[in-house]
């Protein structure tokens, strides 16, 4: 079973790397979910996942922490922003 984190989780990319995962959940284990504004879904996809989450902008400590603890990133979050977790998980 892979691991998995997503960064964007709530956006377009990320709800549809859930609805997707969601159809093999012996193949994959969502471990974290992070957006930075839709505090609703976020809870809701957490919860629905049983996955740790975060809320806001990201800084090197979350990132680093969650690209070491999982198998597979899915980075959704657009723009300069995603760079950082591309970097990150890169490293």
């Amino acid at each position: 079973m892979k691991k998995i984190a997503i960064f964007g989780s709530t956006g377009s990319i990320g709800t549809q790397s859930l609805h997707v995962m969601e159809k093999f959940p012996t193949n994959f284990n969502i471990v974290f979910l992070a957006a930075m504004k839709n505090e609703k879904l976020l809870k809701e996809q957490s919860q629905k996942f049983n996955s740790e989450m975060f809320l806001g902008e990201l800084n090197d400590g979350v990132t680093e922490s969650v690209v070491r603890n999982a198998d597979i990133i899915i980075n959704a979050i657009p723009g300069f922003a995603g760079l950082f977790v591309s970097l990150s998980a890169i490293r």
